[in-house]
């Protein structure tokens, strides 16, 4: 119910919690104007934009910053709420869990924090970590599990015929306690192994062997050590020529290609955007630039500056204009389909609502 009346009747600017602030998200300035007023108050009469001259009088400096560094839509016609811990203000049980993980602190003496611990750090490939844990969280699809759920199935383990097939679960918790990291690899090794010997046996009529267990368990591992160690000397050996960096490349007729981006200031709270056009013959065709009040994180300051180049591009009537950026994860977040409900997400849906080039 409270949701719904801050969304209907407006945010208050000192009884609702609306400042992008994790652990503080209230004003704490005092001044007697602001009673009984809603956030709409502090904008220009005819631009949602923030006036400048109503936050310094009446906020102190801590509010005044924060306030300011909230992008406003000029589309937005309501409120909502957003989800502050994640970046596209959407609530979802993944953003849920990093928070646990993160509120956990110092808890790493637990014994199980440390199994786990233990587990992530193996030297392995990942199909084989991914058999760990599923063994050691008891959802690895033996027969006893598959029982568990109500299918029903014979729990004979299908290679001794003798005990039901049940996870390894015991055997890992004890084992990764007193083993070294080499021995624990080609246990776990084994295990990955023995388990398709197992699948191939029930699903594809594969009879198990003990060599081809071993030698496939050995033989993975040993490729895929090769592997990392080659990626590794590559990257670290491999100098960066001229001709492997990225060039500017002219755009096809009769495009226009126009570059963006956007930098932070912090000492200064501000940020700043611009951007360069050029033509098919790499000819320069204009340029801008401008800079705003605001201590925002580099994502926000790359959106506003793809944001505010697309709507001046819109605004001179320009055809034909591919936009560039070297902030993949703005333009991600403007080809997606997802609608974005936070702060960041206003300046990305602005952003498509404008969006008639390529990228």
């Amino acid at each position: 119910m409270a949701a719904q009346q801050l969304c209907r009747f407006g945010v208050s600017i000192l009884n609702d919690l609306w400042l992008p602030v994790e652990n503080d998200g209230y004003i704490h300035s005092s001044h007697s104007t602001l009673y009984n007023q809603f956030v709409s108050s502090l904008l220009k009469p005819y631009a949602k934009d923030w006036d400048l001259d109503i936050l310094n009088d009446l906020f102190d400096d801590r509010d005044r910053d924060i306030i300011i560094q909230l992008q406003l839509s000029p589309f937005a016609t309501k409120d909502h709420l957003y989800w502050l811990k994640d970046q596209t203000g959407i609530y979802t049980v993944k953003t849920v869990y990093h928070l646990l993980q993160q509120l956990k602190g110092n808890w790493g003496d637990d014994p199980l924090s440390i199994f786990w611990s233990s587990l992530r750090q193996l030297h392995l490939p990942p199909q084989v970590k991914d058999l760990l844990w599923r063994a050691c969280s008891s959802c690895l699809p033996t027969k006893v599990q598959l029982q568990s759920r109500h299918v029903a199935i014979d729990t004979t383990c299908s290679l001794c015929h003798s005990s039901p097939e049940t996870s390894l679960n015991l055997f890992f918790h004890h084992g990764l306690s007193h083993w070294t990291a080499s021995k624990i690899e080609t246990i776990s090794m084994l295990c990955w192994a023995l388990w398709r010997c197992r699948n191939d046996l029930i699903w594809n009529n594969i009879e198990p062997s003990v060599d081809r267990v071993i030698s496939s368990a050995k033989l993975t591992l040993d490729q895929w050590k090769s592997a990392q160690s080659l990626s590794k000397t590559l990257s670290n050996s491999a100098p960066a020529t001229v001709e492997s960096l990225e060039h500017w490349t002219k755009p096809t007729y009769p495009m226009i290609k126009v570059n963006v981006d956007g930098a932070t200031f912090g000492d200064q709270k501000s940020f700043c955007w611009g951007f360069i056009a050029r033509d098919h013959d790499g000819s320069f065709l204009q340029a801008f630039q401008s800079r705003k009040l605001g201590s925002v994180r580099a994502e926000i300051a790359e959106a506003v500056a793809i944001k505010e180049t697309l709507s001046w591009i819109k605004g001179n009537n320009w055809q034909n204009v591919q936009v560039e950026s070297n902030c993949l994860n703005v333009v991600h977040a403007i080809n997606s389909k997802v609608h974005v409900f936070s702060p960041y997400g206003s300046i990305i849906n602005d952003s498509k609502k404008t969006t008639f080039y390529s990228f």
